[in-house]
């Protein structure tokens, strides 16, 4: 089975879009959805809590989450909470919560090796009078 495709503002925050027009040809159906993943419920606990602020506030990450990834971000921030208690020695994690954990992490896009298919654009410098006379 083959990787997933990209979604379509994921081709756009990547500029894959501009280079290669023909990927996104026949997206027209891709539901639009809302940016951001919101608040913070009130019942998630402190190292949770503190997770999703530091993601969901974050220049780059907080960028590619959607509302549609809300529930898998919660889900995310409440292994996270656990694994920083595993890692105090106050609970220990289980090795099916860390294989959920690490699962997230790549679906979101938060490991090294996720990281390299996620490129933010470089900021695009003004045209000048030139480009749009070179554009014609």
């Amino acid at each position: 089975m083959g990787r997933p495709p990209k979604p379509t503002k994921l081709h756009v925050l990547t500029g894959t879009g501009k280079k290669n027009p023909q990927r996104l040809k026949n997206r027209g159906a891709e539901p639009e959805v809302e940016e951001g993943v919101g608040q913070p419920p009130e019942w998630l606990p402190e190292y949770a809590m503190a997770e999703w602020h530091r993601c969901a506030e974050h220049p780059v990450i907080g960028q590619l989450l959607r509302a549609n990834h809300r529930t898998s971000f919660e889900h995310y921030c409440l292994l996270y909470h656990r694994f920083v208690l595993d890692a105090k020695g106050v609970e220990v994690m289980k090795a099916s919560d860390r294989q959920s954990f690490h699962s997230l992490c790549m679906q979101l896009g938060f490991t090294p090796a996720s990281q390299a298919r996620v490129s933010m654009p470089a900021e695009k410098k003004p045209e000048s009078v030139w480009d749009k006379i070179a554009s014609r």
